[in-house]
């Protein structure tokens, strides 16, 4: 999810695809019973990030509460402290008794997340 690591994320793609045409050129099959358009699909697999993920919370006011308490967690994930962050701002727009808002945490999100 950093900028910066873009190139290197589109040349390892590019590499990828260019493998695999070489390897595979104008066969129907990548394997036996694997046909070409799962293609995309098993380039998802290599690369989750490029995959829509949809998160469902679920649970009881004061275990989100809790829950929210990660996005200040320095050993938690970037996506996953985001993701919290985003709950957060939300959940304070609704309930700002119960919630506070994202400004009040010490972790900040980075500006390519916003």
């Amino acid at each position: 999810l950093r900028p910066e690591l873009l190139p290197t994320f589109a040349a390892l793609r590019r590499e990828a695809h260019a493998l695999i045409g070489a390897a595979y050129g104008q066969r129907k099959e990548l394997a036996p019973g694997v046909h070409f358009k799962e293609l995309q699909e098993a380039a998802f697999l290599g690369w989750p990030a490029a995959k829509a993920h949809v998160a469902m919370v679920s649970g009881s006011l004061r275990a989100l509460q809790r829950l929210l308490g990660g996005i200040d967690d320095e050993g938690k994930e970037t996506e996953y402290r985001a993701l919290l962050w985003q709950l957060a701002s939300q959940l304070h727009a609704l309930l700002p008794d119960m919630f506070k808002p994202c400004g009040a945490f010490q972790w900040r999100q980075p500006p390519h997340l916003l």
